[in-house]
């Protein structure tokens, strides 16, 4: 259903079983028909200018939301570097003595994992890798952050390992260590990390890996960026404070989905901009192929 969310159900007529599964289509399927036809450099490098492109777009995000903080703006740096070959996050925010780093993910779940195979690509370790972790019974952040592809999971490693990096680096470049970090990663995919993931993976993980562990890291959060686009607006419209929404998701609401608290938090639902409908047919009419088949010429 997935790959094809509308079914013949008699000649001439279609039936849509699970409209969101259109939706995603409709989102996705550039992206599949790009990777279908591009092959090894080509596909790599597509993917590549994805990622840049993606982060690029969701730290301006981040920026707009420094900015229109109601409680003062943040400092801000894209990308931060201790060493002109060792970038420590993505997204860094700081306000006095609290801190907020963002990793950006922009890859997508293949098909695989959506028919339910394989999940690597998805939330790491491999196999191999959670092995050798219960049998030692820890790992090496530097190996983790070299061996997990997952894009749910990769980034735990990665800010786990820059945290005390981080630390120092701030010091330098804004006279103040945080004394307090809020991890986020945000997600170009549309998959959720709700209660059920986090309590029977990704928490576990944490505490076997010791991810996390230094006394300034807050729970780590993972948000969609259409949750974020969300927040941009509620900050340009009637402003956010960034820190206390945060802190609240944390301490009260650890493993909600990030959407629903958000929707809870603001007190109104989250609406679906309307230029998306207003050009949604005549989009439609001008494309050349309609879920991998051709258009007919009439």
């Amino acid at each position: 259903l997935r790959e094809r969310p509308l079914i013949e159900a008699r000649p001439g007529e279609l039936i849509c079983a699970v409209p969101s599964f259109v939706f995603s289509k409709i989102e996705d399927e550039p992206f599949f028909i790009l990777s279908k036809f591009l092959t090894g450099i080509e596909m790599n490098r597509f993917h590549t200018a994805l990622g840049y492109a993606y982060e690029e777009y969701a730290h301006g995000l981040v920026e707009r939301l420094a900015h229109h903080d109601k409680h003062g703006k943040w400092f801000v740096k894209h990308s931060p570097q201790k060493r002109q070959d060792e970038e420590l996050t993505d997204s860094y925010l700081q306000r006095g003595t609290t801190a907020i780093v963002f990793e950006h993910k922009a890859k997508r779940p293949n098909t695989e994992f959506l028919r339910g195979g394989e999940g690597d690509r998805v939330v790491g370790p491999s196999s191999e890798l959670l092995s050798k972790l219960n049998d030692e019974g820890t790992m090496e952040l530097s190996e983790g952050k070299k061996a997990d592809e997952g894009f749910i999971t990769c980034g735990m490693w990665q800010q786990s390992k820059a945290g005390r990096k981080l630390l120092s680096w701030a010091e330098k470049e804004f006279g103040a260590q945080p004394t307090r970090v809020f991890p986020v990663i945000t997600l170009f995919s549309s998959l959720v990390v709700d209660t059920t993931v986090r309590k029977t993976y990704l928490d576990l993980l944490i505490q076997q890996a010791e991810l996390y562990k230094d006394d300034f890291w807050e729970s780590p959060q993972w948000l969609n960026v259409s949750d974020l686009e969300f927040m941009v607006a509620m900050a340009e419209k009637e402003g956010l404070d960034l820190e206390s929404l945060l802190n609240e998701k944390t301490t009260k609401f650890e493993h909600r989905r990030f959407d629903s608290f958000l929707r809870e938090y603001s007190k109104k639902a989250q609406c679906i901009d309307s230029r998306l409908i207003d050009e949604a047919e005549s989009l439609l009419d001008k494309t050349d192929f309609f879920f991998e088949k051709p258009l007919s010429a009439e």
